[in-house]
């Protein structure tokens, strides 16, 4: 943005909180699955794991943003994301394909060209790996970025306020609309990319904020108390879905600019500890995969915890072996360049 300097990518592994952060998303996103797939009963909270993808979208939004090189062209930074994203996606949906179900041909190859998410038909937009829907949101979230930046830089801060601020407000604005539709509509309001849009514009618009100098009220903690307090009382009171989605946007866009921000003046946190930044390096795989490895291990008969337990080692056995495998270098190969250790998403 107009009077603020962009940083390098080394920069990025001064901001470690928002790696972990990624970790602490991830295990959300399971707790959700592992909550569908073994059918439980209790623990309603987990309902609202799903969340989760809000806070990575953020999370996108904020460290494409606070990456950009001065000069960077738009190519350059297209190679880049699919090095980053799609070797690994591809085998994510390999396995899927292997472990669970051999899905009709027109998912599948919706999945491989990231554009499920744009088919109203939940069998394309949910099918093969569930989870993957994100990917083909990010995809788009990619594709318009390089042009969405340089609006930004030449127009300024306030109008960045502005623009990105109102992008969110009206897309989030319309899921609220379409949260009361009939049918599988939420669900295709849900997985929308131009509507899930918003909470990447969030992250843009909060990375401008931290460069401009602002502040935000309260710490890391505060901010992610906040997020859970207002996660429990969501599934508690039970709003259509997925209207919690528009309501948590902005606290995780707090809770990751407060992260930033503490990282840059040195506040270190149990989030920024080597194992949990290590846990949000492999996060990106863990997701691609964690459903695929619960379906598999729920088909052994195990009980709850113990079905937890070993389909949580498991996904992160495979996750790492994903990541050193083929995401990292793959990374190297196709980039031109040493891996990054910034989030993928």
């Amino acid at each position: 943005m107009r009077g603020t300097p962009q940083a390098p990518a080394r920069d990025l592994d001064r901001l470690p909180r928002l790696t972990g952060l990624r970790a602490v998303a991830a295990l959300v996103v399971f707790a959700h699955h592992a909550r569908l797939v073994a059918e439980w009963r209790r623990g309603e909270v987990l309902e609202v794991g799903y969340l989760g993808v809000s806070l990575f979208f953020v999370l996108s939004g904020f460290v494409l943003a606070w990456a950009t090189r001065p000069g960077d062209s738009a190519a350059r930074f297209y190679r880049r994301r699919f090095a980053r994203i799609y070797p690994a996606y591809v085998v994510g949906v390999a396995l899927a394909v292997l472990l669970v179900d051999h899905p009709p041909l027109g998912p599948l190859l919706a999945n491989l060209a990231l554009v499920q998410a744009w088919v109203p038909d939940l069998d394309y937009s949910f099918g093969v790996s569930s989870p993957n829907w994100s990917l083909s949101c990010e995809a788009f979230f990619y594709a318009a970025f390089p042009l969405v930046l340089g609006l930004v830089a030449r127009r300024g801060l306030r109008w960045s306020c502005w623009a990105l601020g109102g992008w969110w407000a009206l897309t989030n604005a319309a899921t609220v609309a379409l949260s009361a539709a009939p049918g599988d509509v939420p669900y295709m309001a849900y997985a929308h990319p131009v509507l899930r849009s918003g909470e990447f514009a969030l992250g843009i618009l909060g990375c401008g904020l931290v460069r401009a100098g602002w502040r935000p009220p309260g710490g890391p903690a505060a901010w992610g108390v906040g997020a859970l307090a207002l996660a429990v009382a969501g599934a508690r009171i039970d709003p259509p879905f997925p209207c919690l989605d528009v309501l948590l946007g902005p606290v995780f866009a707090g809770l990751v600019v407060s992260s930033a921000t503490a990282d840059r003046a040195g506040r270190l946190g149990w989030v920024s500890r080597r194992p949990v930044v290590y846990g949000g390096q492999v996060s990106y795989c863990f997701y691609l995969v964690h459903l695929s490895v619960l379906y598999r291990v729920a088909g052994w008969g195990l009980p709850a915890a113990v079905y937890v337990a070993v389909g949580g080692v498991a996904a992160v056995a495979v996750s790492v072996a994903l990541h050193h495998g083929v995401e990292r270098p793959f990374q190297r190969w196709l980039s031109g360049r040493p891996a990054e250790r910034a989030p993928a998403i």
